[in-house]
């Protein structure tokens, strides 16, 4: 959301930053980039429950604006939606509740003091679980041997068709859980 006038904000702390930097010589302009980039009401606005008025929020006009994004990003929608954040947090939390290995498995790192990858396994004496963060823009790769793990849950399209079984190449901004195969045939 981006507010257009000082008027638009409800924190105090956004309104007193917003005069403390005219009074330190900004423009109205400049100071209202400033709390537009910090300010708290940004994860205060109302939930976008629907695209109808208010976001389906309210029968009434809601304290503070709406993004204008929520005709598209709203909870209505997400729930229609196979690919949406709403639906993948869904399937996140079904593979934690149903996955012991999850809950009570030991943390080995992998990867440490990679820039860009948190890489950890959780182990119990019968399983294997691999979970893989890519926090880059650019693709990577982990080595690891495709052909001993299946995929719990990926925040993208898993690529199949991957050349090298022994490199697993992440996407950018990939999140990915695999379970080790043999794992799987013990359950």
């Amino acid at each position: 959301v981006t507010r257009r006038s000082i008027e638009e904000f409800d924190d105090i702390s956004s309104i007193d930053q917003y005069y403390r930097a005219i009074k330190e010589g900004f423009s109205e302009m400049e100071a209202l980039g400033f709390i537009n980039q910090r300010s708290r009401d940004h994860s205060r606005t109302p939930f976008h429950w629907s695209g109808h008025t208010h976001a389906g929020f309210s029968d009434v006009n809601p304290w503070l604006g709406l993004n204008e994004n929520y005709p598209f990003i709203n909870v209505d929608n997400q729930e229609q939606d196979d690919h949406s954040v709403l639906s993948f947090y869904k399937r996140m939390i079904h593979v934690r509740q149903t996955n012991d290995c999850l809950i009570y498995g030991d943390i080995v790192p992998i990867l440490e003091g990679h820039p860009t990858i948190v890489a950890y396994k959780r182990v119990t004496r019968s399983d294997e679980i691999v979970c893989l963060y890519n926090f880059d823009s650019s693709t990577n790769e982990v080595k690891l041997n495709r052909n001993e793990y299946e995929c719990l849950l990926s925040n993208v399209t898993e690529d199949h068709n991957q050349s090298n079984e022994l490199i697993y190449t992440l996407k950018p901004f990939q999140a990915i859980i695999l379970q080790k195969k043999e794992a799987i045939k013990n359950e």
